[in-house]
């Protein structure tokens, strides 16, 4: 049976004052409540014919996208004309002391499959990845070097369930506090077939059950659809932001708008009915804000209010090299969950120190470049404690000294919630394109500012692969090329191949500065699909010295085992202790030797006093470890006897 929707759906208007006085307008609609469509158990699908169509022409004359890329070339021309020899990049030159992430562990991806990647990633704190691309899920077990399911989007959604057989643009995310992952794809090109598949997986083991939810990709009957989906989740909401394009649109070429859905989580999980709103005609000083991406904790959730960053990316007027850059930055919050009728979004703009160019073509070896795409915000956190967002965009080295390639914008915004301040640096490199990056936070908490910065690399004389970078406390290390490329890249048949639209990363947060991503290469392939795409996965470690966070016993000292009580243990244990600051805290038990048994407890606790208890039926009688752990690393370590 295909899903049914109303015809339309009632909208709010409503008009705010920024502190500036400059006027935020936007549409709220009425509660939407989305019905479960099915549920799907990945370890159970045997029948997968996984199809998959990649469109092989160029952008058409006229549209926004080939004037787009005009515009590239003719900053790339007037870098070479103006500013060509004044490079100061040279290649292994430091400027700080910071080192290259360690390589913890990589291995090839899911297997090749749509143009582009589109990269995400997950993975849980027992090391399930999911990596999902076009048009493919894929769950690997990084701590038993195991494969656990492999499957195309086409057969995660039943084609009874939707309108269109065409999926894609996969995006993934791990709720740490829920231990449980969410998923987002796209369905249908098309206004009449367009709709939105959200999933949340019933357990923290994604290879089994999820539960599926379908929204429609023109929920106001205004014949267009969706495209380009960023997802985040808070305390108690997942936020789903997309474009939105009319009929015959291809990479931003019919773009009309970018919207936002608002779903309640807490029923997602069970497999219940969703609760949504969805916010359109969103305008700043009747300027319409274009992309929307929800910012998600650096370390933990922040609250029932979601960040959410926006430029003027794409707005590049033809007006010589003025019209290709910009310094704006847009702060959107939406200020409340669903709950509270007073909820607004809000929005303050910030002018940034170094301005974001253009994205200039990529290179590679041989004829053919890379679409760079726009200059949109592509990946961010925000640090509560510390009241500051990092964020990540594609751009060009087109600065004095600069090195005239595509190369990586890293923003920092300063005082979010008092009075906005954003810097910001261009990660290049003298020889090679980078472009499409995400950020994860490597720190342990407050005071501790450090990331990792995943993205694609491309040269001239070097095949396409994927880097990495570490930044701490204002400073950054050399590029890392932690995959290089087997061969150029040659899918589409013309001069300018996809490289894009995003790149996975994420904090294993159970591990401290333990980062994995996700990104894309250019693989030899076979004879009857060479020189194409594929996808690598990669974890890596944070080699920046940690700031140490405390957690307390409850009386301010040592811990001993007359804390766990009673001891010896009959049926349940229980233990006290007390937090100086919120933060992530977990509880392990151990066999006498070290061997772990189960993490019993991984969630954030509130500054205070808490009694912290477990059942201990399910344990032999023995010696046993109870071991605590916080940002910083281990905090106790406690021995204790069950009967």
């Amino acid at each position: 049976m295909k899903q049914a929707y109303l015809g339309f759906i009632v909208f709010i208007l409503i008009g705010t004052l920024s502190s500036s006085a400059q006027k935020v307008n936007y549409n709220k609609s009425e509660r939407q409540q989305i019905p479960l469509a099915g549920t799907v158990n990945l370890s159970e699908i045997k029948e997968d014919f996984a199809p998959v169509v990649n469109r092989l022409e160029m952008p058409h004359p006229n549209t926004n996208r080939a004037k787009l890329n005009e515009l590239k070339v003719q900053a790339k021309r007037w870098f070479d004309e103006n500013r060509s020899g004044q490079s100061q990049k040279v290649q292994g030159a430091k400027t700080s002391s910071v080192e290259v992430p360690s390589v913890i562990k990589d291995f090839k991806g899911n297997p090749y499959s749509g143009v582009p990647c589109d990269n995400s990633m997950a993975i849980s704190d027992e090391g399930l990845l999911l990596s999902v691309i076009n048009s493919t899920i894929f769950v690997y077990d990084v701590e038993a070097d195991e494969e656990l399911a492999l499957v195309s989007l086409g057969a995660f959604i039943q084609e009874e369930e939707t309108i269109s057989t065409r999926k894609y643009d996969p995006v993934v995310l791990y709720d740490h506090d829920k231990d449980r992952f969410a998923m987002v794809f796209l369905s249908g090109v098309e206004h009449q077939e367009s709709e939105i598949i959200v999933a949340f997986s019933a357990s923290n083991d994604p290879s089994t059950n999820w539960f599926k939810y379908v929204l429609s990709g023109n929920p106001l009957d205004n014949d267009t659809w969706s495209d380009f989906p960023h997802i985040a989740v808070n305390e108690r909401e997942f936020f789903i932001a997309v474009n939105t394009y009319f009929n015959g649109s291809s990479n931003n070429s019919g773009y009309y708008e970018s919207t936002l859905w608002q779903i309640g989580k807490q029923t997602a999980f069970l497999g219940l009915d969703l609760e949504a709103d969805y916010y359109t005609g969103i305008t700043f000083d009747d300027r319409p804000v274009y992309n929307l991406t929800p910012i998600g904790g650096a370390y933990q959730h922040y609250g029932d209010n979601m960040y959410i960053l926006s430029n003027w990316g794409f707005d590049f007027p033809d007006d010589g090299i003025d019209g290709l850059k910009n310094d704006s930055i847009l702060i959107l919050q939406v200020t409340d969950d669903l709950w509270n009728d007073d909820r607004e979004i809000t929005i303050d703009v910030v002018r940034s120190d170094l301005e974001y160019f253009i994205p200039v073509l990529g290179m590679q070896p041989g004829s053919n470049t890379f679409d760079t795409n726009d200059a949109k915000v592509l990946g961010g956190f925000y640090h509560e404690e510390d009241d500051y967002i990092e964020f990540v965009l594609n751009s060009s080295d087109l600065h004095e000294g600069g090195t005239g390639f595509a190369s990586i914008y890293h923003g920092v915004i300063n005082n979010v919630t008092t009075e906005p301040e954003c810097t910001g640096h261009m990660i290049t490199h003298p020889e090679l394109s980078l472009a499409f990056p995400n950020i994860a936070y490597t720190g342990n908490g407050p005071g501790d500012r450090q990331s990792i910065i995943g993205f694609n690399h491309s040269g001239d004389e070097d095949f396409p692969g994927c880097s990495a970078v570490m930044y701490q406390h204002g400073e950054y290390s050399d590029v890392l090329m932690v995959k290089e490329g087997e061969s150029y890249v040659n899918q589409i048949g013309g001069p300018l191949e996809r490289w894009g639209d995003y790149s996975g990363i994420q904090r294993r947060f159970s591990n401290p500065g333990e980062v994995w991503m996700s990104g894309y290469y250019g693989a030899s392939g076979t004879p009857l699909s060479p020189n194409r795409n594929e996808t690598w996965i990669i974890g890596l470690q944070s080699t920046a010295e940690p700031v140490p966070v405390q957690i307390e016993s409850s009386e301010l000292e040592g811990l001993s085992a007359s804390r766990i009580f009673p001891n010896p243990a009959w049926e349940m244990a229980h233990y006290e202790f007390s937090v100086i600051e919120p933060m992530l805290v977990t509880f392990s038990v151990f066999d006498i030797s070290g061997q772990l048994i189960k993490k019993v407890y991984h969630s954030r606790c509130e500054t205070g006093k808490h009694s912290f208890s477990f059942n201990t039926a399910a344990l032999a009688p023995g010696q046993y470890l109870l071991v605590g752990d916080g940002p910083a690393g281990k905090v106790l370590e406690e021995q204790f006897m069950v009967k």
